[in-house]
């Protein structure tokens, strides 16, 4: 999952945590002992990974690869990383650039990696890509976007800014998140340049 908080200078920072649960409703945070943050290592940080999408590879032959992780670098780009356990991450190369939300799972029914993505041409909608492999993405497809009138009746536009995808028995099931653009209320037809 992902925390955000300040280090010791008050710089806002962005990192991936670790987390288990046998329910899904009670969950346990162990010390890893991996990543010093604020002084300290007793904690369950991972990495400093901003939107990182983690999935088990159970296809996978190679042990050392059985996790694969996409996240978004310091250098503007995603990147694929790969993983022996969930906890510590080799990287491998960048996969798309010019995004800044993605969320990416594995397609049991497809048997393919899929993903959902942001990119920003006139307004922020999301584009649907799908892989064989985590390194060799389709190009970007435009996806329908979710926001609508209704979404823009206090504001003057709302754009898709990014969404949860999960696919069950063939069918992706995506939660939208609005980005709220201030302004003339939309629904009253009268929008701002």
């Amino acid at each position: 999952y992902t925390s955000y908080g300040n280090n010791t200078e008050g710089i806002g920072i962005v990192l991936a945590c670790y987390a288990t649960s046998v329910d899904g409703i009670n969950w346990e945070k162990p010390s890893l002992g991996l990543v010093e943050f604020n002084g300290s290592s007793d904690n369950n940080i991972i990495g400093k990974y901003e939107v990182a999408n983690v999935i088990k590879d159970k296809n996978e032959s190679d042990p050392a690869k059985r996790y694969k992780m996409i996240t978004y670098t310091a250098e503007g780009a995603y990147s694929a990383w790969y993983s022996a356990d969930g906890l510590s991450w080799t990287r491998n190369n960048y996969i798309f650039k010019g995004a800044d939300v993605i969320s990416a799972s594995w397609d049991n029914t497809n048997n393919r990696f899929y993903s959902v993505v942001k990119l920003m041409l006139d307004k922020r909608n999301q584009w649907t890509m799908v892989a064989d492999s985590i390194n060799s993405w389709s190009v970007p497809v435009m996806s329908n976007t979710l926001a609508d009138l209704t979404d823009t009746r206090l504001c003057r536009r709302a754009d898709s800014y990014g969404m949860g995808l999960y696919e069950r028995d063939g069918v992706y099931i995506g939660f939208n998140w609005l980005f709220y653009i201030p302004g003339t209320n939309a629904m009253e037809g009268i929008i701002e340049p």
